[in-house]
């Protein structure tokens, strides 16, 4: 098994196409049993981390705020441009 981590602020916000960011991703260092670590679930990590386990890879969120933990957990978004729905969904399909 694979741990791939992406620090979120490293991955360029103006990529908003997240098929693009998946495919970058993935064709440089994904393997089919990779679990990727997005660290911190802000406007950047958030969305990322969603892309991620849409293309089907088992993810994991790293986040300190214990609010905006609990908040996720719930399945509600903390950023304005993700929807509630979005974030409930990845969550009960296994997003930790």
């Amino acid at each position: 098994m694979y741990f791939l981590v992406v620090v979120a602020p490293i991955i360029p916000i103006w990529l908003k196409d997240s098929d693009l960011i998946t495919w970058r991703i993935s064709t440089r260092y994904m393997q089919e049993e990779t679990r990727i670590g997005v660290i911190g679930l802000g406007y950047v990590g958030l969305p990322l981390a969603l892309a991620m386990k849409d293309a089907g890879y088992d993810v994991v969120g790293v986040e300190i705020d214990p609010d905006k933990i609990k908040r996720l957990r719930s399945g509600e978004s903390t950023v304005n441009d993700v929807k509630d729905e979005r974030v409930a969904e990845a969550v009960r399909n296994g997003l930790t």
